[in-house]
């Protein structure tokens, strides 16, 4: 899969667990012998993918040594390219991923995560290995928790054609376009190809140059241009096959995950 690349954002300060990660990023925080990148990047590299593209900001110098001594001491073969997002701490998620844009250009098939959502290997498989030219991994909708969840949003033909997110925490269910159906929980791991990967480019190229001079924070959620290339290509839903998934949002996320006996340990 030489011309598969997968994406991992990960230059957050994560300022909602603010005590844990003043001294680090919660992105190589130990959960028990494994750090969420490790983790992800090992569920990758197991299921082929081998061109990893890292976005790294808050605390860079450190996830970059974590990373590539874990690499080293596992001997894990992976080529990783470590890409520098130097306005981690004033524009959103959404310009993290533009810091990519020209990373991902000799790629067929790119996939896009975040550095701290830890999901069942086998579920990145399932993505991998769907035959789909573009998709989204997604749970059942009895997962959809409508203060947290992302939404994919399906149309008639079952394919999906926006992701919904409720940025107050009231009600996803809510900001859903009319017309639409919920789909199920998106696990916010995308594969993109073909036209849909070509348009993702164009978007993220044309936003990580207008975000470079913007004069006021950019505070995107990560959505906005993968919302728009769906509305013009839409990807297929891919489920998930159980229900591993923890978002490291908070404390307690940390503790569950350090008891998750499904970690790449």
């Amino acid at each position: 899969m030489e011309k598969s690349a997968v994406v991992i954002y990960a230059a957050g300060i994560g300022s909602r667990m603010k005590n844990i990660t003043d001294y680090t990023s919660k992105c190589i925080l130990d959960l028990g012998g494994i750090t969420p990148l490790e983790h992800t990047i090992r569920s990758f590299v197991n299921c082929g993918i081998t061109n990893v593209i890292l976005v790294i900001g808050y605390y860079a110098d450190r996830v970059r040594k974590t990373v590539t001594e874990f690499l080293k001491l596992k001997h894990i073969c992976a080529n990783v390219t470590f890409i520098m997002n130097d306005k981690y701490d004033y524009h959103g998620c959404e310009y993290s991923i533009a810091c990519a844009w020209e990373a991902i250009l000799p790629y067929e098939t790119v996939y896009i995560t975040e550095g701290d959502m830890l999901l069942d290997s086998e579920d990145v498989r399932v993505l991998v290995e769907s035959g789909c030219e573009s998709g989204v991994l997604i749970r059942d909708v009895s997962y959809i928790d409508p203060k947290k969840s992302v939404v994919a949003c399906a149309g008639q033909d079952g394919k999906i054609r926006r992701f919904a997110y409720d940025d107050t925490h009231q009600s996803v269910l809510d900001c859903m376009p009319k017309g639409m159906k919920a789909a199920g929980d998106s696990l916010q791991m995308w594969k993109f190809g073909g036209s849909a990967l070509n348009r993702l480019r164009e978007a993220y190229a044309e936003y990580y140059f207008v975000a470079r001079k913007a004069k006021q924070p950019m505070k995107e959620n990560g959505l906005v241009y993968i919302n728009q290339v769906c509305g013009q290509h839409p990807i297929e839903p891919v489920s998930a096959k159980g229900s591993r998934c923890i978002n490291l949002n908070t404390a307690a996320d940390i503790e569950m995950a350090r008891g998750a006996s499904w970690l790449n340990r």
